[in-house]
């Protein structure tokens, strides 16, 4: 994995991970206390790690969702209204993690991924949707997602991984999945069928870098 020291003694360019914290997982208690327990356990100055965190919606797009039920919408318009719902998210999570980078544009998302690819130490950031991807750019992006409900925050992490050209895609739930090298389409299809992964998910897995699965709350150091 990229990040190891060579023979040599040279570090090589360190490993990007994206991390991707489920919306929900902003009502745990001391969520960020969790989420730095397991970076910390991950820490090695042999393997350092560029970070990229995205938030899933939570409560304001679980309301967007609850409020369609009731009367019929444009489904175009309401993706685009619940990627801006992870706004607050992104926010909110902002005030819990103040030591971190916050990327809100293109621009700083690439000057981020440089100026951390160049250092042999971890570097972390909160990546906020509209850095890279938004309905003025959807078109021309190098994978397209389903601008409906199959669409959540677990397919935009995986768009992100593809971007950024990721070595590993984390996923942080609140119940447990056995971990794999490898997850295969039809694994990732069940994990849909119970409502662990959105519907998009397994169909991104060909385009994926290493998944993996954590439990936040069993996390906290």
């Amino acid at each position: 994995m990229a990040g190891r020291a060579g023979g040599d003694g040279q570090m090589t360019k360190p490993a990007v991970r994206v991390l991707k914290l489920g919306g929900s997982l902003l009502e745990m208690p001391d969520f960020a206390g969790h989420l730095q327990g397991w970076l910390s356990r991950e820490s090695s100055p042999q393997v350092p790690s560029v970070n990229c965190l995205l938030v899933g919606g939570g409560l304001p797009v679980d309301a967007i969702r609850e409020l369609a039920r009731q009367n019929e919408y444009d489904q175009i318009s309401l993706h685009w209204l619940c990627v801006d719902a992870m706004d607050i998210s992104y926010r909110l999570v902002s005030l819990k993690l103040p030591g971190w980078n916050r990327v809100g544009t293109p621009e700083s998302l690439q000057w981020f991924l440089s100026n951390a690819r160049s250092k042999a130490s971890d570097a972390s950031a909160i990546i906020h949707t509209r850095a890279f991807y938004r309905a003025d750019n959807e078109a021309e992006l190098p994978v397209r997602l389903p601008l409906s409900w199959d669409t959540t925050s677990d397919s935009l992490a995986a768009l992100l991984a593809v971007l950024v050209s990721a070595d590993e895609l984390v996923l942080f739930k609140s119940c447990h999945v056995p971990a794999k090298e490898t997850f295969v389409p039809s694994e990732l299809v069940a994990l849909a069928d119970q409502g662990i992964v959105d519907r998009e998910l397994p169909n991104l897995a060909s385009r994926l870098p290493r998944i993996r699965f954590v439990q936040l709350n069993q996390q906290r150091s």
